[in-house]
Order: C-alpha cells, then sequence, then structure tokens
C-alpha cells in the first residue's frame, strides 16, 4: 500500500513517495501485528463434521487419525506464533533522504516436527517392526520476548533506492532447544533412542526444578514485583533493503528482515540430557482407539525413562548462551498501469528459524485511487488451500493515516455444527491468520491531487 507510511517495515528502503513527508505515531497505536501459521495443515485434515457432530483426529473414526494428518503433512510441520505492538514510530524525509526511528515489544515462537519420524513410527506400530534410524537435526522449539529499538535511513539515487536499519534489542524471555545430536534407532520390536539434548529456559519469576525424573516449571518468589520486567539480555540486529524502477510501470524490491541475535545473561536454567532409552514398543489393536493406545504407549515410556536408565539434570548454575532472531527475506516484482493507480505484484517471503524454514508465495492486486486511499487484495499461492483471501485497507483522511489488515479472510467453511440448540460453522480451509493495524499522524500532508499542479503546497504539519 504505497501511502502507508510503515511500509518501511517489511523494507527499509521504502519511503514516502507522494502526499506526505513524515510520520508520527499514536503511542503504543502506531501499529499491532499478530498471527499464527502452519505449512502442512488446515482445519479439514485436523476435523470433520458428521451428522452435525464435529469428529476431531483424536477420536476412533475411519475417515480421521493420525494416519491420515501426516498424509498431509510436509517434510516438517512448522507452527509459527507472532505478535509485536509498535510503541514509538517516526519518519522524516528530507529532499532524497527518509530517516526512521522506532520502538516495538516483539514476540515469536516457532516450533519445527520431523514428519517422517512419526510416519515410520506409526507405519511400524500398524504394520509390524522395520529395521530404520533417524537424527532429529529438524526437530526444534523457540521463543523469544523481547523491545526493538531501531534507526534507519534510505537514499534515493536515481531510480534506485537503498535503505538500511540498525536494531538494539532488549530481551526479557527466551526458551530454545537443541536437539541435533538425538537419535532413533529400530531394530524390529525394539527401540533405543540415544545423544544429547539441550533446553534452554530464561524467564522472570520462574525455574526450571527436577524431581526424581520428571522436570517441572515452578514459580521463583520475589520481593520486589519489578523483578519480573527485568531485562534478561541484549542484542543486535540490522535490516537490509532496495528497490528499483523499471521505465513507469515496474518496480523490483528485496529485502532481508531481523538479521541478528540475543545474547542472554547468566540467568537461565539449562536441561541437558544424555539420553540412552531402550524398549519394546507395543502394538496397536484395530478397534483401539488413539487415546487408549497413547496410554498404553505412556506407561511403556514411564518404565523406560526410570533414574537407572535416564541420566538428565536441570545445572544448578545459571547459564548464558546466544539465540538468533527469526530471519525474514522477502523479494517482489509490481507492475502497475492507468498512472500507477492499480498494480499486480507478486511477493516471495522466506522465514529462517533455528536451522528450518517457511515459504509464502503472495500474489496480489492493489487499487491506489487517490493519497487518502489504498486497498490489497490478496491470496497466498502455496499456503491458500483455495479457502482465503488477503485484503488491506489504508486510510489517511487529512493528516490522520489510519489502516487495517487481514491476510486469511476464510471464504469456505464446514457444515453446520449442532450444540446447544444452536448451530454455527468453522473455517474449513485456513492454515493461518494474520492481522495488523494502526493509528499515525502524517507530517506534510499534501490536502488534494490538484495540488502537484500548483508551484505552491498547503501543509498541516506538527
Amino acid at each position: 500500500m504505497k501511502h502507508n507510511p510503515l511500509r518501511h517495515e517489511l523494507n527499509p528502503s521504502f519511503m514516502p513517495e507522494e502526499g506526505f513527508r513524515g510520520f508520527l505515531g499514536f503511542p503504543a497505536m502506531t501499529s499491532l501485528d499478530m498471527g499464527f501459521s502452519d505449512n502442512s495443515y488446515i482445519f479439514n485434515d485436523l476435523c470433520k463434521v458428521k451428522n452435525g457432530e464435529l469428529v476431531t483426529v483424536f477420536d476412533n473414526d475411519s475417515d480421521l487419525g493420525l494416519r491420515y494428518l501426516l498424509t498431509s503433512a510436509h517434510k516438517s510441520v512448522k507452527l509459527d506464533m507472532y505478535g509485536d505492538v509498535g510503541l514509538f514510530n517516526l519518519g522524516i524525509k528530507k529532499n532524497d533522504t527518509y530517516w526512521m526511528f522506532g520502538a516495538k515489544t516483539k514476540f515469536e515462537m516457532n516450533t519445527s516436527l520431523p514428519t517422517q519420524i512419526i510416519k515410520d513410527i506409526l507405519e511400524i506400530v500398524d504394520n509390524g517392526a522395520r529395521n530404520t534410524s533417524h537424527k532429529f537435526e529438524k526437530f526444534a522449539i523457540a521463543a523469544s520476548l523481547y523491545n526493538e529499538y531501531s534507526m534507519g535511513v534510505a537514499h534515493k539515487f536515481g531510480q534506485i533506492t537503498i535503505g538500511g536499519k540498525l536494531k538494539f534489542l532488549q530481551g526479557y524471555a527466551n526458551m530454545k532447544s537443541d536437539m541435533q545430536d538425538l537419535q532413533l534407532d529400530i531394530v524390529n520390536d525394539h527401540w533405543k533412542l540415544t545423544g544429547a539434548a539441550e533446553f534452554y529456559f530464561l524467564v522472570n519469576g520462574m525455574k526450571l526444578y527436577k524431581d526424581g525424573n520428571s522436570i517441572t516449571v515452578e514459580d521463583e518468589e520475589s520481593d520486589n514485583p519489578m523483578d519480573l520486567l527485568k531485562s534478561n539480555g541484549y542484542g543486535l540486529a540490522m535490516d537490509l533493503g532496495a528497490n528499483m524502477k523499471l521505465g513507469d510501470r515496474i518496480r523490483l524490491s528485496v529485502s532481508v528482515i531481523d538479521l541478528g541475535f540475543i545474547k542472554w545473561k547468566q540467568k537461565a536454567n539449562k536441561l541437558s540430557a544424555d539420553l540412552n532409552i531402550e524398549f519394546d514398543m507395543p502394538a496397536r489393536t484395530e478397534d483401539q482407539s488413539v487415546g487408549d493406545y497413547l496410554d498404553k504407549l505412556q506407561e511403556v515410556l514411564s518404565d523406560a525413562t526410570d533414574e537407572d536408565n535416564y541420566d538428565y539434570w536441570v545445572e544448578d548454575k545459571p547459564v548464558s548462551y546466544r539465540s538468533m532472531l527469526s530471519t525474514k527475506f522477502y523479494a517482489g516484482v509490481e507492475f502497475s498501469w492507468l498512472e500507477d493507480k492499480m498494480s499486480a505484484s507478486l511477493l516471495s517471503k522466506t522465514w529462517i528459524y533455528s536451522g528450518n524454514g517457511r515459504q509464502d508465495l503472495v500474489l496480489a492486486w492493489n487499487a491506489r485511487p487517490a493519497k487518502f486511499f489504498d486497498c490489497v487484495i490478496s491470496y497466498d499461492i502455496l499456503n491458500g488451500h483455495f479457502g482465503s483471501l488477503g485484503y488491506g485497507m489504508n486510510f489517511n483522511a487529512g493528516p490522520i493515516n489510519f489502516f487495517v489488515t487481514m491476510d486469511d479472510i476464510p471464504l469456505r467453511y464446514s457444515d453446520k455444527i449442532k450444540s446447544g440448540g444452536s448451530s454455527y460453522r468453522i473455517p474449513s480451509h485456513l492454515s493461518q491468520v494474520h492481522f495488523s493495524m494502526g493509528l499515525n499522524f502524517l507530517i506534510g500532508w499534501r490536502k488534494s491531487d490538484t495540488e502537484t499542479d500548483k508551484s505552491k503546497f498547503v501543509y498541516e504539519s506538527l
């Protein structure tokens, strides 16, 4: 959306081109962004409606179940949750240079599960033993809560604009797993899990405790409630971007966002495990539900992980470590017509975290008939599942800017689910949700399009 003042969040080379010369974000209202996504499943893979009742994969149903669930999975199942609240935003344009300043609170959680391991496990459980071996290289859990303080600049060199930001990070909480050395070996019905695994945990007011062969999270007592707000680490990150116009109709853009790390203080709990677990996997009968089988499996694993066979501990001495941010790569091409009032664009989005990645490919139609209004309709070619569209609107009402976007508005719904005398439907082809909005004050707002032909402009400023 060309007239949106926060476009630089996706590419620091994007600067105001017309309509205003800068902006000031309303405190704690300048931006709100939150989302959830997975790379493999839609609601129809997890549940179905039969005779007005909702049936899930954990029910003993012929059309669902864990095996059915895995047929839709990619090589690794990736789940992501993220959100941020803009605390402060300021942009100022002077000639061909644009300065950007910002502060926000951000949260990210990423999980990756290697699907083939589970597929092989279920195949062996249902159809008998076969020899195989797996490493847990793609298994990862990571979560971070931190503040971000940024300063950036963009400059236009003819038809090319280059921009960058430097970010100072203030970390509050983090969880991180490292299971690169884990290996599962299966010989007939005998299963063996060996190798080292580590898990880091740093949350104010909470601590890991080991009790026998159980690990629990317990509250830490503190006489000062402000201890919960103490920072636990610091780091640096950067954004880099460029965009180029080819003639009057084509624009190319590329950027890398959140390339950086946080160094966490020596306050973290470290859970280490030197695993050597062996057991005989129980078989599953045809009439046995998933829930009953999981109860049986839990008993077997409990016997195999007693103190004599399972050596793990929580470090008594707090440790320090470093975690990388989730890095995003964007590359786009846009073709415009009607004097740039309309355009079509294609955007590639790649997320990299904990040695894993996730890919989106978004096709969009963009309309910007005037400086006071933009709208976008988009579709994710890789993850849309023919069941959702994205839509966004940007309003510049005088010096006030307001925008709202939602990447995944459901278009297809399930049959009616009857409950308590009423009925409802759920989105049947939705795999992700992303919502964003913001409120900002525009600096140097140009009142009308006709003023572009005059030598004198009328501005409303701070």
